[in-house]
């Protein structure tokens, strides 16, 4: 983490044209089914006709079969029609591991659309680990990212200002802060043609405590905007697991 948060006390999987972020929980199965990482990042090389995403599930106990629900949430935007997410997930008899796929439709993939949500384990009779009972998932259309320039981040809800890269998707007026509060977690927002600032409810990657992920959100009332020049202004409502609120501050980024 780059910096101490001022207002609170205190993927096991290789796939070709896809870019994916890596946090393994290192849990021990022993304490009950979990999800063998705590996030996948997915960006889909929009020349395929079809894609999975493949989540490893995995348990200690295998001396019978088990089924364990699938609950979705945190949907960052509108899931259906893109990804086909199973209900479920079972072991067999004697099994350790077990896989959930889901099915992205490539075609349906929006143009900087960052497509975020949350799954967990769920289940009445059988065991789960508590601090592996859910991931994090992210995809998206893979787009080639062009430096823009170095600059300063100061994100408000944080104590103190550091440096950052700011990209943009060639042929697009998507742009993103590299690494913004956490290393591979980074700010996408989009500058329209008025140069005001949108984007969407997106990971900071920092989590705060049993409190969870702290969560991006725009402000409904601090504007977002791009003065044409140098300065990145951002109304952020900064939301804990997606729906609690620590309130609306305003964040800049200034180039050098």
């Amino acid at each position: 983490m780059k910096n101490i948060f001022k207002f609170l006390i205190g993927i096991l999987t290789i796939i070709p044209f896809v870019s994916c972020g890596e946090e393994d929980y290192g849990y021990n199965v022993d304490t009950g089914a979990g999800f063998a990482l705590k996030k996948i990042v997915a960006e889909v090389d929009p020349g395929l006709t079809s894609y999975d995403i493949k989540v490893v599930v995995a348990r200690g106990n295998t001396g019978a079969a088990a089924t364990f629900q699938l609950i979705v949430s945190n949907e960052s935007a509108n899931l259906s029609g893109v990804l086909s997410i199973p209900q479920s997930v079972t072991f067999e008899q004697g099994e350790s591991v077990a896989e959930v796929v889901i099915p992205v439709t490539v075609s349906a993939l929006g143009i900087g659309v960052y497509y975020n949500f949350t799954l967990t384990l769920e289940s009445s009779q059988e065991q789960i680990a508590a601090n592996s009972k859910s991931i994090n998932i992210s995809t998206n259309l893979l787009l080639e990212w062009e430096d823009v320039g170095e600059g300063e981040y100061d994100p408000a809800l944080f104590t103190g200002t550091w440096d950052l890269t700011l990209q943009k998707a060639a042929g697009t007026n998507f742009y993103r802060l590299l690494d913004a509060i956490e290393y591979d977690y980074h700010f996408i927002f989009e500058v329209k043609a008025d140069n005001t600032i949108i984007f969407g409810k997106q990971e900071t990657g920092y989590v705060n405590g049993a409190s969870g992920m702290i969560w991006y959100t725009q402000s409904a009332s601090k504007p977002s905007r791009y003065d044409g020049d140098k300065t990145y202004t951002f109304g952020v409502k900064y939301t804990n697991g997606g729906t609690g609120t620590y309130g609306d501050f305003t964040d800049t980024f200034v180039l050098y």
